[in-house]
């Protein structure tokens, strides 16, 4: 075998690892949204009993929150946590759009799934408590519905994106040689 041969070999082993790596960090990926929609849903219980039976302000039901979620969600809920406790010249809703934000950049929910979340903005910090608590169990009513069915198709998504990935990476081996 000639030194071009195995450039040939190199070069089509690097191809179906990274496209198979690809596929994996999909399958991740979604793992990962399932995993921050589980620990919202958490968050959302803390939340309901913080209101409902600790009468707490929402620094530090967000810090409560933050302290059993783990990940961008915990991330999010320590910054709302310090931001509404130091912010006082900024409106809560200025304060969570901005922390939408942060959310955005860090975590692996798509669109739909952050806008349910931004609604949640909505509900929290408005209203009297009995309101806040029934908007809160319509939130994680619709969350709780996105995950179950996320989690359904989870084993699909992550079986097909890891295979997708390996033959991807096989058929532009055999297209380029």
């Amino acid at each position: 075998m000639g030194w071009n041969n195995m450039l040939h070999i190199l070069g089509a082993i690097l191809v179906i690892w990274t496209c198979s790596g690809t596929g994996i960090y999909i399958s991740n990926h979604y793992t990962n949204m399932a995993n921050e929609l589980m620990s919202l849903l958490q968050a959302a219980n803390i939340i309901r009993g913080e209101i409902k039976y600790a009468a707490s302000e929402l620094p530090e039901v967000f810090a409560h929150a933050a302290d059993r979620s783990c990940g961008s969600i915990k991330m999010w809920l320590v910054n709302l946590s310090d931001k509404t406790l130091k912010c006082h010249d900024r409106s809560f809703m200025e304060i969570w759009e901005a922390e939408m934000q942060t959310l955005k950049r860090y975590s692996s929910l798509n669109e739909k799934q952050l806008g349910n979340v931004h609604e949640l903005g909505n509900v929290l910090g408005y209203l009297d408590v009995a309101s806040q608590l029934n908007g809160l169990s319509l939130w994680e009513e619709n969350v709780r519905f996105e995950y179950e069915v996320l989690r359904d198709k989870l084993v699909h998504i992550k079986k097909m994106a890891t295979l997708l990935g390996f033959l991807t990476g096989i058929i532009i081996v055999i297209i380029f040689i």
